[in-house]
C-alpha cells in the first residue's frame, strides 16, 4: 500500500503544482484512499495549503514575488532596524528591492517615506556589499546608485538606504548610527 500512497502523492503533486508543503512533506505522510479498498498511511500529516489560503501575518501584506512585507515608521538605525525584522523572522528589505517590478509594487501599496533602510551593506568588508537575504550585490539596472555612490564619507559609511525623490529610487551608503525608517522582508 505504501507504494500506491506515493504514486497518488506524485499524480496529485503533477497535476497541482501550485499545492505547496509546510515542513518535509515526505516524512509527514497521511494519504487515505476512499476507494472502499482501504487506505494507506504514515504517522504524521502532510500538510497540504493552496497558495490562495498561504497568508502574510497581520500588518504585513504579500507581495507578487511571495514574500511579505512590513513597513517600519518608527525610526532605527540600521543595526536595531535588522534586528528587528530578523525577530519577526524575515530581513531588511532585500529580494524587493533588486526586483524592479516588486520594488514598484512596494511603493504603490505603502507610502514609502523620503528614506529607509533596506537589507545592504558593506559591514564585513569595504566595497563588498551583501544582501540582508545572504545574496552577493551584482551591480545592474536594478541597483540604480544615486550620482557618485557609493563614497563611503569619512570612511564611515556601511549601511544603504533607499531614497525615493519625486517617485524614482536611489541607493545611498550612509552612517549606520542614522535613524530611518525600514522594510522588512520574509519569505511565505
Amino acid at each position: 500500500m505504501d507504494f500506491l500512497c506515493n504514486m497518488v502523492l506524485i499524480f496529485i503533486l503533477i497535476l497541482q503544482p501550485s499545492l505547496i508543503f509546510a515542513d518535509d512533506p515526505f516524512s509527514n505522510v497521511q494519504l487515505v484512499i476512499e476507494d472502499g479498498k482501504g487506505s494507506c498511511k504514515k504517522e504524521d500529516h502532510l500538510s497540504i495549503k493552496s497558495e490562495q489560503e498561504v497568508s502574510c501575518p497581520p500588518q504585513w501584506f504579500k507581495a507578487s514575488n511571495n514574500y511579505c512585507y512590513e513597513y517600519h515608521t518608527q525610526e532605527a538605525n540600521y543595526v536595531n532596524a535588522k534586528s528587528t525584522c530578523e525577530k519577526k523572522g524575515g530581513t531588511l528589505a532585500a529580494a524587493g528591492i533588486r526586483d524592479s517590478s516588486v520594488r514598484r509594487e512596494l511603493f504603490k501599496r505603502i507610502n514609502i517615506g523620503k528614506y529607509i533602510w533596506i537589507g545592504l551593506d558593506d559591514t564585513k568588508k569595504e566595497k563588498s556589499f551583501i544582501w540582508a537575504d545572504g545574496g552577493s550585490y551584482v551591480e545592474s539596472k536594478d541597483t540604480n546608485w544615486d550620482s557618485g555612490q557609493p563614497d563611503d564619507d569619512d570612511l564611515n559609511e556601511d549601511c544603504v538606504h533607499l531614497s525615493a525623490k519625486h517617485g524614482d529610487w536611489k541607493l545611498n551608503d550612509i552612517n549606520c548610527d542614522s535613524k530611518l525608517t525600514y522594510l522588512c522582508e520574509k519569505k511565505l
